[in-house]
């Protein structure tokens, strides 16, 4: 995969992640975001210095990504999603299909409170199934 083709994966999976989270608060959320990587102190709020922070440190190469990254919304604060990152330890390879069961490195999660009803839990499960956020 090409820096470039990944760079659109991120701005995509940003985007989704949102949703996934939108699913599990069951409200909408801002579309700007707030940044860091897990270990951090300060956190990153320039949109494009964001999606650079991602890149530059799950991209090594083209052939050569790392395949583990979580990528958690821990809330909204100052009308930004706040959301933070952490690679897992495995070594880079080639693009692939994740533990996630979708396509590419990212795992999603939220870091806030949720239902533990579950019959709600599953209505989210099928909502984030029919949105592609989770395998079928």
């Amino acid at each position: 995969m090409t820096r470039i083709e990944f760079i659109n994966f991120v701005r995509n999976t940003l985007e989704e992640l949102i949703q996934y989270a939108e699913i599990y608060a069951e409200k909408d959320f801002p579309r700007d975001l707030a940044f860091k990587w897990i270990g951090e102190s300060t956190w990153e709020y320039d949109q494009q210095k964001i999606l650079s922070r991602l890149v530059d440190r799950v991209y090594q190469g083209e052939e050569q990504i790392y395949p583990c990254v979580n990528l958690i919304v821990k809330g909204i604060k100052a009308g930004k999603v706040e959301i933070e990152g952490q690679i897992a330890g495995y070594e880079p390879r080639a693009f692939q299909k994740g533990w996630s069961g979708r396509m590419g490195p990212f795992i999603y999660g939220v870091g806030f409170t949720t239902s533990t009803d579950k019959a709600k839990l599953e209505r989210i499960r099928a909502k984030l199934i029919q949105k592609g956020l989770l395998p079928g």
